[in-house]
């Protein structure tokens, strides 16, 4: 039976959008809305599972969140779980006729435009902006999801999994050649495609139809072991690759465990620690790394598209709005790399000038100044003040003003000094920015208390 209401059994308190520091990093008010959303969708997909006496678990980031955050990771915005493949097409069927009407599935099985081996489910499928819509999914207008992956089972017999996983290697290997369309690779995907229709005994066909055929059967070989009773499952996508991950004992997705998650309970598998060794090594070293496949905030695109869009309609007041509670990270990030070039720029003109004409020095150094303060101002938006890369420009200024003394007072080796100072601490403020947007460990943990 359809659920008229989109409106799921959550209730959020106001206080939860609100914008708020966690172990450094801050999130937007937008990226809590479009965190509950999630929420929300999660609730519906965890109904219908139970209505239908199947399994769901947490899985990658939100594992990881689930288990050392107690919900999202700071600067993680999506929502991943894992089902067993048998549970999986049962709740396919079940969903696309309970889910809500304003509630879509995405999967490869009932979607022609859809060729990603992972399961989808999100609120809409389109951005809205009206009151009602508003109000219905907690004052987010973006599209959001929860992504599904699947856990296939393993043959136990090691000659039949090795021989399933080359031919699954293959077929992904064909999938890049097609998609690539390159014409040094013409001979290579003419040889594979002879050799993917001999192995799996299927005629492909030609032009546009092929992608689409190879990736419904890359899903065929992912399921075709469909018993349930083998000892191991496996996500194929990583177990094909690495031939060493991502292959779990069954038993582990017997007996659900359930941990804290933001304001739900969300269930894990029974020996999470080591489903988290497995698939980050070491998993309580906190370390920050968002956008290793999207952007972040992962609604960014869809914030450019409705800002374009209420732009051309002189919509001003819900401009406001997104504008006041958005997340500025990526925005942010790419106005660092700028401003951190201006500065390489300024401390070579700096070195050149010297003290040889103090007016020129004094106006680059305020120059430098300037940036480097508009910097801090942004960093401090985005993260909390305790990371280096603000202790490194608060060095650099208290530098800076030294320098200006010494130009006053005409102390020549206190001028090359503070320079070269200045320079340094520029050189590791650059690594550290870079870090801090696109790197790893870029949040100053050890004053926090975290990764004990």
């Amino acid at each position: 039976m359809r659920m008229d209401n989109p409106m799921s059994n959550l209730e959020f308190d106001q206080d939860y959008y609100s914008s708020e520091v966690r172990e450094g990093f801050r999130i937007a008010e937008m990226t809590k809305r479009y965190w509950a959303v999630q929420l929300m969708v999660v609730d519906w997909i965890d109904l219908i599972c139970k209505n239908h006496g199947l399994k769901w678990y947490a899985d990658f980031g939100t594992l990881l969140g689930a288990v050392r955050h107690s919900g999202f990771i700071p600067w993680d915005d999506d929502m991943d779980i894992v089902m067993l493949r048998s549970d999986y097409e049962v709740f396919l069927d079940a969903a696309v006729k309970e889910l809500p009407d304003s509630y879509v599935v995405l999967d490869i099985r009932l979607n022609q435009d859809y060729d990603d081996q992972n399961g989808r489910v999100v609120n809409s499928h389109q951005i809205g902006f009206s009151r009602e819509y508003l109000e219905q999914f907690c004052g987010c207008p973006y599209t959001a999801g929860v992504d599904i992956y699947l856990l296939d089972s393993v043959y136990d017999d090691p000659e039949l999994e090795q021989d399933r996983c080359e031919r699954a290697a293959k077929v992904r290997t064909l999938i890049g050649l097609v998609a690539n369309e390159s014409i040094d690779d013409r001979k290579k995907r003419l040889r594979l495609i002879s050799e993917v229709e001999s192995e799996n005994h299927v005629k492909l066909p030609g032009g546009n139809g092929l992608l689409r055929s190879l990736e419904v059967l890359l899903r065929k070989i992912y399921s075709e072991c469909d018993s349930a009773y083998t000892e191991y499952v496996a996500y194929m996508p990583g177990w094909i690759r690495t031939r060493s991950a991502y292959k779990y004992p069954r038993e582990w997705y017997e007996n659900p465990v359930l941990k804290p998650f933001e304001i739900i309970e969300m269930p894990v598998p029974s020996e999470y620690e080591e489903v988290l060794r497995t698939e980050y090594g070491d998993y309580r070293l906190i370390r920050r790394g968002y956008g290793a496949t999207h952007p972040y905030p992962v609604y960014i695109v869809q914030q450019q598209i409705l800002t374009d869009h209420l732009k051309k309609q002189n919509n001003d007041r819900m401009l406001a709005y997104i504008n006041a509670v958005s997340d500025k990270h990526t925005e942010h990030a790419t106005q660092s790399k700028e401003i951190i070039d201006v500065c390489s720029q300024a401390m070579n003109l700096i070195e050149k000038v010297a003290a040889d004409n103090s007016t020129s020095l004094k106006a680059l150094l305020k120059s430098l100044d300037n940036l480097i303060e508009n910097l801090s101002n942004m960093i401090r938006s985005d993260f909390d003040e305790r990371v280096l890369a603000v202790k490194l420009i608060r060095h650099i200024r208290e530098d800076i003003a030294k320098v200006e003394k010494m130009i006053e007072s005409g102390v020549q080796s206190g001028i090359e000094e503070g320079l070269r100072s200045i320079s340094e601490n520029n050189r590791i403020l650059s690594a550290a920015v870079n870090e801090l947007y696109y790197g790893h460990e870029a949040i100053d943990m050890g004053d926090m208390g975290f990764g004990e």
